[in-house]
């Protein structure tokens, strides 16, 4: 959590296409509140972003004791996902490309 990503900065992913991937399975996502995870994870609905490691423990215990939000969120991370799936954003790079 102390990674100085202006040093290192192969170390945060910044648009997080693995976390939309875990997400089209019903992952819901407690992640770091920097790069592309703010573009991904809608924060209390599709998932959790994250500011400490404290902030961390208590939205994945939250996670853990509270089966109806667990359900609730999975499916709130499956919806948000089809919006970063491959062949949606090929359509919109075919399209840029196209206008260009």
């Amino acid at each position: 959590f102390k990674i100085d990503e202006n040093k290192y900065p192969g170390h945060l992913e910044h648009f997080g296409m693995t976390t939309a991937e875990a997400m089209s399975h019903g992952s819901i996502p407690i992640v770091l509140n920097k790069g592309g995870y703010k573009e991904i994870v809608e924060n209390n609905k599709s998932g959790f972003l994250f500011n400490s490691e404290q902030e961390a423990i208590e939205k994945l215990k939250l996670v853990i004791q509270n089966k109806s939000l667990r359900k609730k969120m999975s499916r709130e991370a499956i919806k948000r996902a089809k919006k970063f799936s491959l062949q949606r954003m090929q359509n919109q790079i075919d399209e840029i490309m196209e206008n260009f």
